[in-house]
């Protein structure tokens, strides 16, 4: 949601505030979550067409024990299921309408905690 994101206007926000979200509202019991198995020798490939469609249940999967894991199991497996900024933008452009302006596609990758410092290509 924008309203918790540092550039949304005070504006945005108190209009947003008016809105009642629930939970329940999208996770209801005949909802469909896929569930996604991630290994450590493996990449993921996200699918452009049900991005941000489905709810995504990333199982993490390996094949030795958990006390002869590394200690950087934990963050290979975000490097492996967070998406990079260049490719969250070939994701997300299909979804970016109307927009000429280098900080107008910055509000629109800022859900994702994408910032113009985030930007180097």
């Amino acid at each position: 949601s924008h309203i918790n994101l540092p550039n949304s206007s005070i504006l945005l926000k108190s209009h947003l505030s008016l809105v009642t979200f629930n939970y329940w509202s999208i996770l209801k019991k005949n909802r469909e979550i896929v569930n996604i198995d991630v290994e450590l020798d493996n990449d993921i490939q996200q699918q452009e067409s049900g991005f941000l469609n489905n709810i995504n249940a990333f199982m993490f999967k390996e094949k030795v024990k958990f006390a002869d894991r590394k200690e950087d199991s934990f963050k290979t497996f975000l490097d492996k299921v967070i998406p990079r900024t260049r490719q969250l933008f070939v994701l997300i452009k299909k979804y970016i309408n109307h927009t000429t302006s280098y900080l107008k596609i910055i509000e629109y990758l800022e859900p994702f905690l994408v910032y113009p410092d985030d930007i180097t290509f």
